[in-house]
């Protein structure tokens, strides 16, 4: 119907799902598990998971300050306040140091009313008042929360030099951390062992992601079109949590794309500089004052097979069918690139007369185009486009 938002098709396009874990460790010890997580267990998951519309987001306050600031007391309020954001997942890294002790008057009254579960918690380590705060006093939470305990013996393995930094600092220090990990295995939290940090990444990623299944299963996504709009729609999501400024940039987009027949834009930078974000925020605030205008996004690289350009074009075709609700066949499946080519620039054609006589604009963005796995010459992208079609691009 003419003026309908392209909203009212199947895909929902913002997506049910965000998720945040904490991720709760001591410092120097926990170091290499720590960078296991961050590098190899939460990319694989958010790739897991984007699928599924959820937004997969890790919070590691241990990474990006110092030992002297985490040890100045700057960071408690932070991280208490970041395990509320973060509820019901918590994550915590067990190792065999208690942690950083911060001196009484870091636990100030205001902070203690402010987090009641660490009130008269005085004498205890930074990591215990994290949990007690965010699995001790929640009993959802700690149905939810998954500690990872290193097996104590990985230490011998280790020169004697570097055990150090692995052993309790003194028996008081091993006293306490004794007593922690017992409240711990009392709290009803499951409790994954792990011989070594080299096999904390199976040990996380098993846990965690039968954890996250059981909230988000397979289904959620019913057909392949719809898993494909979500994972870039969660991928977009993340981008735009990166984006700052560019206003000036905003405007010159805005502007172009409120006019007919204007060539098509392409952001180019180097890698880093914040492409994706820019593209992402900018349609973002686009649609919020553009409902009922067709955009399709498409993000090379939010998963292998979004850099084919079949995959691609295929894509575009049956998003095409839904938001102008048609039914248009498409190629068929053993059709050469540019079969599918010559056949998708007529499909575009239809899709920008729907648009036209809906009376709003068809805007397709394909970010990262120097992610192709192939054809990079982009030999295969239709020639000519109606005027009413706005198309914005960015390459490294």
């Amino acid at each position: 119907m003419p003026g309908e938002p392209s909203d009212s098709t199947p895909f929902d396009r913002d997506g049910p799902f965000a998720v945040r874990i904490f991720v709760s460790s001591t410092f120097l010890d926990m170091q290499q598990e720590r960078d296991i997580l961050v590098r190899r267990v939460f990319p694989a998951l958010r790739a897991r998971f984007r699928e599924r519309g959820v937004e997969l987001l890790e919070v590691d306050l241990r990474w990006g300050i110092t030992q002297a600031q985490a040890e100045s007391g700057q960071t408690l309020s932070i991280c208490l306040s970041e395990i509320d954001r973060c509820r019901p997942y918590f994550i915590g890294l067990i190792g065999e140091r208690y942690g950083w002790v911060p001196p009484e008057a870091l636990l100030t009254d205001e902070v203690q009313d402010a987090f009641p579960a660490v009130a008269g918690a005085q004498g205890r380590s930074v990591t215990e008042l994290e949990v007690l705060h965010g699995v001790s006093s929640d009993p959802a939470a700690a149905r939810n929360a998954l500690f990872f305990m290193r097996d104590p013996a990985w230490i011998e393995t280790l020169d004697l030099g570097e055990r150090g930094k692995y052993v309790p600092a003194d028996d008081v220090a091993r006293d306490k951390h004794a007593a922690f990990k017992a409240r711990i295995e009392a709290s009803g939290a499951r409790v994954i062992r792990y011989p070594s940090p080299a096999d904390v990444a199976a040990a996380v990623e098993g846990a965690l992601g039968d954890l996250l299944d059981q909230r988000f299963p397979a289904a959620v996504a019913a057909d392949p079109v719809t898993r494909a709009h979500q994972l870039h729609v969660a991928y977009a999501r993340e981008r735009r949590s990166l984006h700052v400024g560019a206003d000036a940039v905003v405007a010159q987009l805005d502007e172009w794309a409120a006019t007919d027949g204007r060539p098509p834009v392409v952001v180019v930078g180097d890698p880093g500089t914040g492409k994706s974000a820019l593209i992402a925020n900018w349609l973002h605030g686009w649609r919020a004052r553009r409902p009922a205008d067709i955009v399709f996004e498409h993000y090379l690289g939010a998963s292998p097979d979004s850099a084919d350009p079949v995959l691609l074009m295929r894509r575009l075709w049956a998003f095409c069918d839904r938001a102008t609700d048609e039914g248009v066949p498409a190629p068929a499946p053993d059709a050469s690139l540019m079969e599918v080519s010559e056949d998708l620039a007529e499909r575009l054609a239809r899709a920008a007369t729907v648009a036209e006589r809906r009376g709003v604009n068809l805007i397709l963005a394909l970010d990262g185009l120097d992610k192709l796995s192939r054809e990079a010459n982009l030999r295969w992208w239709p020639r000519t486009l109606s005027p009413t079609i706005r198309l914005i691009g960015s390459c490294g």
